[in-house]
């Protein structure tokens, strides 16, 4: 307990003082009232007082009391029976508190001892009501007025006893029992609940009450209720200002996360991973299993994230992983099987509805275009255009899916070593035919306590991950037509012209293996008094095997074509710090560190192509091809040389600031701007603890937090040498060759990003509600686009620094547990919830793209960067609705010729066809008329999630929401080419025809190319998901612990529903996870997918 004792009495507690006899009578006609009303009824009547805890009488509700002269020790026997509540005299005051159940009789008198005490909060103050059990008994006790326990129990070796009290840590204490034992003085401490939990920061930890920077945390208890197969989607709707962006729901895919939204414009705007101290990158994340993190904290802001410098402007998450504990070893198993059901969320045609629909496209064809020669050749008797199959091309690739998850660890330790040992497969079968995941993990993590002053730890991941791919895209295959058999009645592949059907395509192999060791080793020597020096050695290699091969019969010269590649990845980092915690004069509080930090990275690569095979099923490896085709080579090595430096100071716990500084110097920056410095500072002050707010008494914690700072990014590849000139080796009239292949840019430096933040963290009511809420600016500068050099120098492009971006935004983050004080429930609730605005500011113009904005754009796609608006804005034609006659286009096309074209939007315009928009007013369409048509960016996005649990039984949900953003489905403007291929069902009936003028959808004709991208393909993606939906049973002790101390049983289902106006699979779902930004698009390649699984795990 943090206050004073009248925060005691006046906020947990109601008391009256008066003094007066036990044996006091009451006339009461009470109806419908609360139990206090009934207490102060009784005090108006009578000299008693009342103590209680209010949160003890809630679930009361109501009661009705009718008394003529009756004691009041009888109506408060009447009042409490069955409530689980029981009272006490302590003189003239009486004690409200949990009933205590007597210990039956025993037949045999056994030695009884007296166990006495006083339980008191960390300020030494008396804790008034405190239960105390002995443990696996009923017998127990409660505290007095003065915090004060007498326990008498039978006598025993080894007695353990359970203190506890409403918004405590429960406190355990053992007592020899083999006679009466010395007075106790048992101290409770707070619950952490979102004010004093402890987070990890870089090269450190810190408690969330002293936090001056903006951190979102997940802690054990919370990973644990996630049933992810990726470290990274454990993060999906769970923190605020936290984006997880997913291309699929195979568990093989990349994963797209942004902290605080996009700002780079050609590199990565992936967060820095710190893993147990390591830097490593996000593919690193796939070898480490879920079921090993102990928490997830990811730094937001240029405070938190400074200390890692030129890595720290996207965020930085760091993840700790499990560690052993003193006591005996704990097993722990933990399996659980899954099954994915396809989301029946698009349809294809069959055969016959394909036949008829072809049909009728073909004479809306012909009615504008008498001479189209598919059509006509459609339509003509006896054509043979259109087959006879009717083949369903996903029912012929999907098979079951299903996936078995099994993780084993072993947890223990001893006086001066403590282990953490775990191993873990996941084996996925997914959806389509050779869709396979493998996964092997395996973890060390050992600390021993050499002396009392020197310490050694190591944590060492071993991974393996074994993935075959499908040799086509669920785009590819739905879009086949369905007219096509499988196969010819030889028994040989069906194929049209050169193109096999998507059953032929699917033999073809893919295969990756990669290999992970990470490992992490330190010595600690505790020099004097909070004094620390820490030395660390982290490594990390990653080795990847890549092979393919495509079938002789899919290939055009009927040869086959196969390839392989290895890469090789060595990174070495040595951390050295010197720390020092401590206080001064109980006033003055500090926390500092100072390091140095060498890292170094090596990569090589290989890879070859070949062809003409001797066979199709076997000797596909790339030794047994008779033609080389391609071959090819890479070797990077790029350093990073780092000194930093934090000081977290507190006066008086309530005045605190931090100030943290970083000199980085890279080899990847030429010799002008080889280092940068990185500073950053936060202040903040704890309102409530001043004294003008001791009588706001519904208030646990008030702090507002300001801070500034500056990070950078490294943002193009760092072993791309961009500083330097580069050649490389060719052929020249058969003979080797060196050419000069790049001009290097001395002067090229960090992409730097400014930041401000704004917050305020809260809790009210003994943390019954806390949250924070948070304001942030960021403003991003020298932002490396790539530039293109004239043809005539024929070089690489050059990485350069030019324009700026600005990202912001409000997060809020709230915490609720309800239901505190309820005898066997509980109720907790968080919310989570983001708005970012993102804004480039200035782009280079050399190589912009045509407009009718008269702003800079880059880029040739539906999705570009524009001035003024979101990375990855949609970028298209306004259209005017659709051409009703040819009369309009006559009308429109002599508009064009005035204007010296031959037409107003080429040859090919027909009615029915879209009426695009002449923005610059030129008289005719071109690519000066297109515009910034729609944004991908969200209003809000978020998550909401509910533990409600009932004595050992568990409800856990998990939603995630957006509201606002636009996503473009690709099949809104379906065309269909002379090949026919493509069609989905989707609005087929809602296409423009002369018999159907008011469609909102343009015309289909044989031939027509691909539709220009308008607003009538961006939809929407506002959604409601129940993400996740877990309900689990904790298993009891058995056998007295001595098989199973401890296990659970649930069942997760995850996808369960999506509420939201998007047509296509997903509107969560990006086209890609490997886009720095944008790929606001449906991909097609993989099915979504619901979840549902069975698990168990079992402590031994």
């Amino acid at each position: 307990m943090k206050l004073t004792v009248l925060f005691i009495f006046v906020f947990s507690f109601t008391l009256v003082a008066n003094t007066s006899a036990q044996q006091e009578r009451v006339n009461l006609n009470l109806k419908n009232v609360s139990i206090r009303t009934l207490f102060g009824e009784i005090q108006k009547q009578t000299a008693l007082s009342f103590v209680y805890n209010m949160e003890l009488t809630q679930h009361l509700g109501q009661v009705s009391v009718k008394a003529k002269q009756e004691a009041v020790e009888s109506v408060l026997n009447r009042v409490l029976a069955n409530t689980g509540l029981s009272y006490k005299f302590e003189g003239d005051i009486i004690v409200i508190c949990e009933s205590i159940p007597t210990q039956p009789v025993q037949s045999e008198q056994k030695k009884e001892i007296v166990i006495e005490g006083k339980v008191v909060d960390k300020d030494s103050m008396a804790i008034i009501g405190a239960t105390v059990l002995v443990k696996g008994t009923t017998l127990g006790t409660a505290t007095d007025l003065d915090g004060n326990f007498k326990l008498t129990v039978p006598s025993a070796e080894n007695i353990e006893l359970e203190f506890s009290f409403v918004g405590m840590k429960k406190q355990f204490v053992k007592v020899k029992g083999l006679s009466n034992p010395a007075p106790l003085k048992v101290v409770m401490e707070d619950e952490a609940v979102g004010v004093d939990e402890v987070v990890v920061v870089g090269y450190g930890v810190t408690a969330t009450r002293d936090l001056t920077g903006q951190v979102a945390s997940l802690n054990e208890e919370q990973l644990s209720k996630k049933s992810a197969t990726n470290v990274e989607t454990m993060l999906q709707n769970a923190a605020a200002g936290v984006v997880v962006s997913l291309a699929s729901s195979n568990p093989s895919e990349k994963i797209r996360v942004r902290v605080r939204g996009e700002a780079s414009l050609t590199g990565d705007n992936e967060p820095l991973y710190v893993v147990d101290g390591m830097p490593v990158t996000s593919d690193v994340m796939s070898a480490i299993s879920p079921s090993d993190i102990q928490s997830m904290d990811v730094l937001k802001d240029a405070s938190a994230a400074a200390i890692y410098g030129s890595r720290g402007a996207n965020g930085v998450v760091i993840v700790t992983t499990k560690r052993g504990k003193s006591g005996k070893p704990d097993l722990n198993v933990n399996y659980a099987f899954s099954v994915d059901s396809r989301i029946n969320n698009f349809s294809t045609l069959d055969g016959d509805e394909f036949r008829e629909y072809v049909r009728y496209v073909a004479e809306q064809t012909l009615k504008v275009d008498p001479s189209n020669k598919t059509a006509n050749s459609i339509l003509k008797e006896g054509s043979t255009d259109l087959k006879s199959g009717n083949t369903d091309w996903y029912k012929e690739l999907k098979r079951p899916s299903h996936r078995h998850d099994l993780n084993l660890s072993v947890r223990g330790g001893g006086e001066h070593s403590n282990y953490y040992i775990s191993l873990g497969v996941l084996d996925y079968q997914g959806m389509v035919e050779h869709d396979d995941f493998t996964r092997y993990t395996g973890r060390i993590n050992l600390d021993y306590d050499i002396t009392d002053f020197l310490k050694f730890g190591t944590s060492t991941t071993l991974g393996y991950t074994d993935v075959s791919s499908p040799g086509i895209s669920l785009y590819t295959a739905i879009g086949f037509r369905p007219d096509y058999p499988i196969y010819n009645e030889d028994g040989s592949y069906y194929k049209e012209g050169n193109s096999y059907n998507p059953v032929a395509q699917n033999d073809a192999k893919s295969y990756n293996d990669n290999y992970s060791i990470l490992s992490t080793s330190f010595l600690e020597l505790n020099i004097w008094k909070g004094l620390k020096l820490k030395t660390t050695l982290s490594l990390n290699q990653n080795m990847s095997y890549s092979e393919s091969y495509k079938p002789t019969y899919l290939t055009s010269d009927n040869k086959g074509y196969g390839t392989e590649s290895t890469s090789r990845s060595f990174t070495t980092v040595f951390d050295n710090t010197l720390s020092w915690v401590g206080r001064i004069n109980d006033i003055h509080a500090l926390d500092a560190v100072v390091g140095i930090s060498f890292e170094r990275t090596k990569r090589r690569g290989f890879g070859v192509d070949a062809k003409n095979y001797p066979m199709d099923k076997v000797l596909t490896g790339i030794t047994n091809a008779s033609e080389i085709v391609r071959k090819s080579g890479s070797g990077t090595v790029y350093g990073l040389q780092s000194s930093f430096a934090r000081i977290n100071y507190r006066l008086l716990d309530k005045y605190l600031l931090t100030f943290t500084a970083r000199y980085d110097g890279s080899s990847s920056f030429g010799s002008n701007n080889r280092y940068g410095f990185f500073p950053s500072g936060a202040i903040a002050w704890r309102v409530s603890d001043e004294s003008f707010m001791r009588n706001v008494k519904f208030l646990d914690d008030l702090k507002i937090k300001f801070s500034v700072g500056k990070t950078g990014v490294q943002n193009f590849d760092l072993g791309s040498y961009a500083n330097k000139d580069l050649y490389s080796t060719g052929s020249y009239l058969d003979n080797p060759s060196i050419v000069h292949s790049q001009l290097g840019n001395k002067d090229i430096k960090w992409e730097t990003t400014l930041q401000y933040d704004l917050g305020i963290d809260f809790s009210i009511l003994r943390s019954l509600l806390s949250g924070s809420i948070a304001y942030y600016r960021k403003n991003t500068d020298d932002l490396i686009w790539t530039y293109t050099p004239p043809s005539s120098l024929a070089v690489e492009p050059i990485p350069t620094n030019v324009g700026s971006v600005r990202n912001q935004g409000i997060e809020i983050s709230l915490r609720a547990n309800l239901l505190r004080g309820k005898k066997d429930w509980s109720w907790e609730l968080g919310l989570n919830a983001s708005h970012n605005r993102n804004k480039v500011l200035e782009l280079v113009e050399q190589g912009e793209t045509d407009n009718g904005m008269g702003i800079t754009i880059q880029g040739s796609g539906n999705q570009v960067l524009a001035e003024g608006h979101a990375m990855g804005a949609f970028f298209g034609y306004q259209y005017e609705g659709i051409i009703q006659d040819q009369a309009t286009i006559n009308e429109l096309n002599a508009q064009a010729v005035a204007a010296g074209k031959n037409t107003y939007n080429g040859s090919g315009l027909r009615p029915g066809h879209l009426l695009l928009r002449d923005v610059d007013g030129n008289g005719y369409i071109d690519n000066k008329d297109r515009m910034i048509i729609g944004s991908p960016e969200a209003d809000l996005i978020g998550g909401l999630t509910s533990t409600l649990a009932y004595k050992r039984l568990s409800l856990y949900m998990h939603f995630g929401f957006q509201i606002g953003g636009k996503k473009l489905f690709n099949k809104t403007l379906q065309n269909l080419p002379n090949q026919l291929t493509g069609l989905v069902d989707y609005n087929l009936d809602n296409r423009w025809s002369e018999d159907n003028r008011d469609a909102k959808l343009p015309a289909m004709y044989i031939g027509d190319g691909v539709a220009p991208n308008t607003s009538l393909s961006l939809f929407n993606a506002s959604n409601l998901r129940l993400q996740e939906l877990r309900l689990s049973y904790d298993i009891p002790k058995l056998w007295g612990g001595k098989y199973l101390n401890s296990g659970e049983i649930y069942f997760t289902a995850n996808n369960l529903f999506v509420i939201t106006e998007y047509p296509g699979q997903d509107p969560s779902t990006i086209g890609s996870a490997t886009s720095n930004y944008g790929s606001n698009y449906e991909n097609w390649n993989y099915p979504s997918s619901r979840t549902f699984s069975f698990g168990v795990k079992l402590n031994f």
